[in-house]
């Protein structure tokens, strides 16, 4: 089972997204998501508090960090200053994602992957080392994989989220909030449509030449 944890916008309002899963028959998670309306200091508090509450439940939890280039979901847990961070991970320092999780002896049954440290290379991520880490996720060996995703509609934070099998999306009634919220799930409906039948390049390419208002349009 993954769950991932997303806010929209960098702000106090912007929407967040929650994405809960069970593993698969053969291992591989399924992920379904929740979205609702918070703070980043509440996305990253309910990141935390989802962890802590199936570790209770005796599930083997992994909480990972992919705010890139702003993680600071280690600092909750008193882990100022990492040994290892994601970006070992990333830059080949490490050869698996299990390498740099840190176990949190307070908390049993609940291991911690820190973020990126604050680096250009980083926070525009490669596609080729987005796929490495899409891939690393999906081999974690844990019953529950919790990640909080990073702020925005970049194709990073749209990718994480497509990871997903099952969504639920939940707003606020603030109407920036709502539209924030429908304006996400436009483009992430959009972007599986298109990769189910385009190469990534003829993707890129037909989502930067139009601005699709309808799922329908996409597939004329």
């Amino acid at each position: 089972m993954t769950v991932c944890l997303a806010p929209l916008l960098n702000n106090t309002t912007g929407p967040t997204h929650i994405f809960f899963a069970r593993t698969s028959e053969e291992g591989a998670p399924t992920i379904t998501n929740h979205e609702e309306a918070a703070s980043m200091a509440t996305i990253i508090s309910i990141a935390a508090k989802v962890a802590l509450l199936l570790t209770k439940k005796g599930k083997q939890v992994t909480l990972a960090d992919l705010d890139i280039g702003g993680a600071d979901i280690h600092i909750l847990f008193g882990l100022m200053n990492p040994p290892l961070m994601l970006t070992d991970c990333l830059n080949r320092r490490v050869e698996r994602l299990e390498d740099i999780a840190q176990t949190l002896p307070v908390h049993s049954g609940l291991t911690l992957i820190p973020g990126t440290g604050d680096t250009l290379g980083t926070a525009n991520m490669p596609y080729a080392k987005k796929k490495q880490l899409i891939r690393h996720l999906k081999n974690l060996q844990a019953e529950v994989v919790i990640v909080d995703i990073g702020a925005g509609t970049s194709y990073l934070a749209v990718d994480f989220f497509l990871i997903a099998d099952h969504h639920v999306t939940v707003a606020t009634p603030d109407p920036t909030s709502v539209l924030d919220l429908y304006r996400f799930i436009k483009l992430a409906t959009i972007c599986r449509v298109l990769s189910s039948f385009l190469a990534r390049e003829a993707m890129a390419d037909a989502s930067a030449d139009r601005d699709f208002s309808s799922v329908e349009e996409v597939l004329d």
